[in-house]
């Protein structure tokens, strides 16, 4: 378990009997000690884990410390002699306990993909799509001069960049069902606009070039967080419409 902090990438599939098993967590004790695990983890959360609630997590919380003093007295019943299993036992679930508020805060803010009681196609290709950048579809995808839109309320509402689809079938969150436009469309667009719409066209939508800027985001399926969101602002003067990729709360419940 301990060869899980010398990995590339962690998939960790989250349940409340991992959340209270001493091995499972321990693997999660041993992750937390690399500084960039955030970059390295993708969690898979059972709906039923109830990791994203605060009374949820107080459960979790509470069940290790409670473990905890369940074992810590039980040990006062044994000779010196016999403890060293249990004292073995009671370091790593002290460590747990030390450490399991992080981890479940982590979790709840990271980009996650949420399960029933399987993970089924759908779930595995996201999967795939962020441990494996798609490197066929950029490679087709290299030299082509035109755009791929993205509409910035719904990707900040579900935390994944959300694209305009091809032959105009509402979105998608994979680049490669996204719709190609040319130069001349969005120029076009963004000159037919009458002013009181263009504040709309600027807040709603970012037209994303494809060879010079989408293709370094470097996968189909984008989770909306601070590696790619670097990509776009250091390029942000290549970007037409919305280049903060950004919306208050407010503006999300009027443009979306």
């Amino acid at each position: 378990m301990k060869q899980i902090r010398s990995s590339d990438f962690c998939l960790v599939v989250i349940s409340e009997n991992y959340l209270k098993s001493i091995n499972c967590m321990f693997e999660v004790t041993e992750f937390l000690k690399d500084d960039n695990y955030k970059d390295r983890i993708l969690p898979l959360v059972q709906k039923d884990a109830n990791v994203f609630d605060i009374n949820g997590k107080n459960i979790y919380i509470k069940f290790w410390q409670d473990k905890f003093d369940e074992l810590n007295a039980s040990m006062s019943q044994l000779g010196e002699l016999n403890r060293v299993e249990s004292i073995n036992e009671l370091k790593k679930i002290e460590n747990i306990q030390r450490n399991i508020g992080e981890f479940l805060s982590v979790i709840s803010e990271m980009n996650t993909i949420i399960f029933d009681n399987e993970i089924d196609v759908t779930d595995f290709t996201k999967i795939y799509s962020i441990v494996n950048p798609n490197d066929s579809f950029l490679e087709e995808h290299a030299d082509v001069d035109g755009y791929f839109v993205l509409n910035v309320p719904r990707t900040l509402i579900s935390k994944v960049f959300t694209w305009w689809a091809k032959e105009s079938k509402g979105y998608t969150l994979e680049l490669n069902n996204a719709k190609v436009f040319t130069k001349n469309e969005i120029d076009q667009r963004v000159q037919d606009e009458v002013p009181q719409k263009f504040e709309w066209f600027c807040k709603k939508f970012a037209a994303i070039p494809i060879n010079e800027l989408a293709v370094k985001l470097g996968q189909n399926y984008i989770p909306y967080d601070h590696r790619f969101l670097d990509i776009l602002h250091k390029h942000r003067d290549l970007i037409v419409g919305n280049k903060d990729i950004y919306l208050t709360e407010e503006e999300i419940g009027r443009y979306g």
